[in-house]
């Protein structure tokens, strides 16, 4: 995280496996295994797999998942000055992603940061079967809507996935205090 400090704060959470890279509550890369993976939109994919960049995946249980991120080879990470670029890139467009992210809709529930089928099946039970409508109704009540067409109890994580997917970050950098009010939210209903 040293390498990285000219860019900021630098935080971490746990993300697929290992743990992500934030810089102001925006994931920019992330280490899994000792490897240094950088995020990569669609030009940067291009570039990084003509350089022989292998992007990271991992095993579900529903099958192979291939990231967004691209681990950085041995020879790249030597040099300093080449990480820190990739890096204020993958940054740059982060934050630029997250942007445009939160002055438009998403189609799709699903691409929603956090999310899974299973979490939008949910959610369609519920009666929220748009991005919208959560933003509109907002966590708390989208968590309470869960609960009650359920007949399963529901986890206080999701709760944390929901404002996380609203804001468009991992649901891991939902403030402490956030998390308070979402809970006060659903405790008072």
């Amino acid at each position: 995280m040293d390498l990285l400090s000219p860019l900021g704060s630098i935080t971490s959470h746990s993300m697929f496996g290992g743990f992500g890279l934030f810089s102001d509550k925006t994931v920019f890369a992330f280490v899994a295994k000792e490897r240094l993976c950088i995020r990569a939109n669609e030009s940067q994919k291009k570039v990084f797999e003509k350089r022989g960049f292998q992007p990271f995946s991992y095993t579900k249980r529903t099958g192979r998942v291939v990231t967004s991120y691209y681990i950085l080879p041995n020879d790249v990470l030597k040099d300093r000055n080449q990480v820190l670029q990739l890096a204020k890139c993958a940054l740059n467009d982060s934050q630029n992603r997250g942007l445009s992210k939160r002055l438009s809709f998403p189609v799709k529930l699903r691409v929603l940061p956090n999310f899974q089928a299973s979490t939008e099946r949910m959610l369609r039970k519920a009666g929220i079967d748009s991005v919208e409508c959560l933003y509109r109704v907002g966590a708390a009540n989208a968590f309470l809507a869960i609960r009650a067409s359920h007949n399963v109890p529901v986890k206080l994580e999701l709760l944390w996935i929901l404002e996380g997917a609203i804001q468009g970050v991992h649901w891991s950098v939902v403030s402490d205090q956030r998390r308070n009010e979402l809970i006060h939210l659903i405790e008072t209903v």
